[in-house]
């Protein structure tokens, strides 16, 4: 049936109504009648949140993730609903519950909520590390890099600095550490179990009393030490099971709701809050700052976390067991739906997962936190793709494979895109969003076929990832985060989108040709559709570029067409005092003062440089992906047009001569 258009005739337009809504009432009743006799019910998702009704399977799918993650190293992990304490995975629980360590550097975020609420450190101070502490019988090097600049609260957290912890600790005193941990019951059963074990929490006026007979400067020492000791996590004064520390974790991430927690099925669950702390909103700012930090730059940056579509933080921990001398590795991570401002609120805070490994350090245990956080993301994705399937967002055939184009009414609901440059936000068609994507995209292009291509492609992403702003309250920004987006009123110079009416006429033409066409996979569901100005001869791994496990369809193949275009071969000179400049804006890459060299110590099998290497006072290796965007973030993004090159040196410049342009 073909839908009338708004110039129907007006004498036949009663007739046609009446006909119309007498064949939807026809339709929705054979359509019941169908679905009640031969269809199971489904379960509506709004995208960003997996319903109560799958829960069961994405526990399951959770649980397989953690067993497989931790293999047969001996340690445990705990996947957590943060906002309700509901037990979602664990492995070896045992261990989870009835043993109590001591936490080494991720007890940290409390020293620094108790050394900020008693304006011991303070959001603007800065304190700079010589790089070990040193106590009157107490000695602790720092692992981070030396000659960093002096730490923030925040970067002290990321870098899990022990001077800036100890040096709190000794601050602080006696009582009022112990006071905040109190709070979050550490050395209080959480109730999950009865074998489980209560952990230890005792002042430190409690010491041994051999010692205590040697004479009163020994008593003060290992008071002193002890203080220390309790805010690094390396005191047998404090020892926490897993299952408690990230209890007291989630209630430090989610607004101070500490909960009980609970193995059950979420139709079986019912919440149970055992206090309400109060945390200052600044003071949570300043900690899930450092523990986003501690993913990003800091001791957790090694597992890529943040490679992934999801906003997470965490924070690492290493501490020697109460009796033995192998480490055991901590992490505890939070998860929520992605956001490019990388802000985490409190209500937003979904997923925990705590990994204790033992024979390892923290970065190890963060490490094997990647496959549950990626499983959770790939849930979600799914989860969302098939609401939107299920309410009508697309339609495919069962026997459509990738490559085919599918043709579709698009969603019902419109599109809302923030205009960044503008800070307002607009609401619009799918096919009106397509159109102003090209307005960004396509001005260069001349070819019908190439724009219609380009327009299906674009298509496709935005259905992929309609949300992808959600919890903003928009579906997508206007940036190249997701997609850039000109506004039919815009101008924009240069290559970029124009408002005339022949290349508006152009790209219209594009659009209207492709309407509803997406691009699938083999499981009828949109494509990952990412594209680019010039893939430089060879399009790239989306592995070996940003880390992550591509789809079968985007491994990288050569392209002898982009050999010829524009943007095949370019020169960049950058003098050594303009690339010093940049790679001093981001730690990853800051080297100190000097700047001796740059090298590829590592390429791909597409030829794109998949690990620099930078050699200053500090040497500094980073993916080359990662060089080219803080590059280019400084000096501009048509410097270094890609990660595709060669580096050399001519008297005091850095020459680049490379292939392509944007990630390929």
């Amino acid at each position: 049936m073909k839908l009338v258009g708004p110039g129907i005739r007006k004498v036949n337009r009663i007739t046609r109504e009446r006909a119309l809504l007498l064949l939807c009432a026809s339709s929705a009743i054979v359509f019941l009648i169908l679905l009640s006799s031969h269809l199971k019910p489904v379960a509506l998702t709004w995208p960003g949140v997996i319903s109560k009704t799958n829960d069961a399977a994405v526990d399951a799918v959770l649980q397989k993730a953690a067993g497989a993650a931790l293999a047969n190293r001996e340690g445990t992990i705990i996947v957590m609903d943060a906002q309700t304490g509901r037990v979602r995975a664990i492995v070896n629980p045992q261990l989870a519950y009835t043993q109590a360590l001591m936490p080494g550097s991720s007890i940290k975020p409390f020293t620094a909520l108790a050394a900020l609420r008693a304006e011991l450190i303070g959001e603007d101070a800065r304190i700079a590390c010589p790089g070990r502490f040193t106590g009157l019988s107490f000695s602790l090097a720092c692992v981070h890099a030396d000659h960093l600049p002096p730490f923030s609260p925040s970067q002290a957290i990321a870098y899990s600095c022990n001077y800036y912890f100890a040096t709190a600790g000794q601050r602080l005193g006696r009582d009022r550490l112990l006071a905040t941990l109190r709070e979050f019951d550490f050395g209080q059963a959480t109730g999950i179990s009865e074998d489980e074990v209560s952990g230890v929490l005792r002042p430190c006026d409690i010491g041994n009393s051999s010692r205590v007979r040697t004479g009163e400067s020994n008593i003060a020492a290992d008071q002193a030490d002890c203080r220390e000791r309790v805010a690094v996590g390396e005191s047998d004064h404090v020892q926490v099971t897993p299952i408690q520390l990230l209890t007291a974790y989630a209630a430090l991430v989610n607004g101070g709701h500490l909960f009980s927690p609970r193995i059950a099925s979420s139709d079986q669950f019912r919440a149970a809050e055992r206090s309400n702390i109060n945390i200052a909103p600044q003071h949570r700012a300043i900690i899930v700052d450092g523990m986003r930090g501690a993913i990003r730059y800091g001791t957790a940056r090694a597992a890529k976390l943040d490679s992934l579509p999801l906003t997470i933080i965490g924070k690492t921990g290493t501490a020697m067991p109460v009796k033995g001398f192998r480490s055991n590795g901590w992490f505890v991570g939070f998860a929520g739906a992605f956001q490019s401002s990388g802000e985490i609120e409190p209500a937003q805070t979904d997923l925990a997962v705590l990994v204790l490994l033992s024979r390892a350090h923290g970065s190890e245990a963060a490490e094997l936190a990647r496959p549950i956080f990626e499983t959770y993301a790939n849930e979600l994705n799914h989860r969302d793709t098939e609401a939107q399937s299920i309410s009508g967002s697309y339609a495919h055939s069962s026997d459509e494979k990738l490559g085919e184009t599918s043709r579709s009414p698009g969603p019902t609901s419109p599109i809302k895109v923030h205009l960044v440059r503008d800070n307002i936000t607009q609401t619009l068609s799918l096919e009106d969003y397509v159109l102003g994507v090209m307005r960004a995209e396509g001005t260069v292009e001349t070819e019908p076929e190439a724009l219609k291509a380009l327009a299906v492609a674009i298509r496709t992403f935005a259905l992929k990832n309609i949300g992808r702003h959600a919890t903003d309250g928009y579906d997508f920004c206007s940036t190249t985060h997701c997609q850039r987006f000109v506004g039919k009123s815009s101008t924009m110079n240069g290559s970029a989108a124009t408002t005339s009416t022949e290349l508006d006429i152009r790209l219209s033409t594009a659009v209207r040709a492709t309407e509803g066409q997406l691009l699938l996979d083999d499981r009828g569901q949109p494509i990952d559709a990412y594209f680019g100005a010039s893939c430089g001869g060879e399009t790239a791994n989306i592995r070996d570029l940003w880390g992550s496990g591509p789809a079968f369809y985007l491994r990288g193949v050569r392209d002898e067409y982009c050999d010829a275009g524009p943007h095949a071969k370019w020169t960049d000179t950058i003098s050594r005092a303009d690339l010093l400049r940049a790679v001093q804006s981001d730690s990853r890459t800051d080297v100190g003062n000097r700047l001796d060299q740059v090298l590829i110590s590592k390429r791909d099998e597409t030829g794109r440089a998949e690990f620099i290497t930078i050699e200053g006072e500090r040497r500094k290796t980073v993916r080359g992906w990662d060089f080219k965007i803080i590059v280019g973030r400084v000096l501009g993004w048509n410097v270094l047009k890609s990660s595709r090159f060669e580096v050399g040196r001519s008297g005091s410049s850095f020459i680049f001569r490379g292939s392509g342009f944007g990630h390929g």
